[in-house]
């Protein structure tokens, strides 16, 4: 079982080498650090997640966001 430090070290491989440090085998999207596969899987992963949320979760992850917007522009 890989370590948190060796999975930064070949995150920071990958990276480096313009590699996508998720599936390790295709070049990044331009201006990402993943390529467009492991982009497309990831907005799905979390399109599922925000569909199975109540409308209460969702007006929390809202409200952390706009918190946290608020903070930045501070």
């Amino acid at each position: 079982m890989r370590t948190a430090e060796q999975a930064m070290s070949d995150y920071q491989f990958f990276k480096s080498r313009g590699i996508c440090p998720q599936c390790g085998k295709e070049k990044v999207a331009p201006g990402r650090v993943c390529c467009l596969n492991c982009l497309d899987k990831q907005n799905i992963r979390r399109l599922v997640r925000w569909d199975s949320m109540t409308e209460e979760q969702k007006e929390q992850v809202r409200s952390r966001v706009r918190q946290s917007g608020k903070a930045l522009y501070k």
